[in-house]
């Protein structure tokens, strides 16, 4: 909200097509960008044997979510990413099933909680 105060313009660029737009100045970056950025890593990811643990932020996150579950592009900057919550990814021969814990910080503990992308 703060940011769609101070720059409305750039916020409706934003808005017309979050996958493309680029945030402007030094390091900004779109969707796009980003999924060049993780290319190495969800080919890492792939070949490996055991878990992994990867602690990120949200755009992030919702690249990870939308390759390993087969969604598409335009879908994905619209992909829900709670916060306090984490995923596991376990790749499949054709996809991915998936599994969302949320952190209760009443009881400091995670619960599996329903999933929907």
């Amino acid at each position: 909200a703060e940011i769609e105060k101070a720059y409305p313009a750039m916020w409706d660029e934003r808005q017309k097509n979050k996958l493309l737009f680029r945030y402007p100045g030094p390091g900004g970056e779109s969707y796009l960008d980003v999924i060049e950025r993780l290319r190495p890593l969800i080919v890492d990811l792939e070949r490996r044997e055991s878990s992994v643990l990867i602690v990120t932020h949200r755009v992030v996150m919702r690249t990870l979510l939308a390759y390993f579950c087969g969604l598409p592009l335009d879908a994905m900057p619209s992909i829900s990413v709670p916060l306090h919550s984490v995923y596991r990814v376990a790749p499949t021969p054709y996809g991915a099933d998936l599994e969302r814990f949320e952190w209760d910080p009443v009881s400091d503990s995670f619960s599996q909680v329903e999933t929907a992308l």
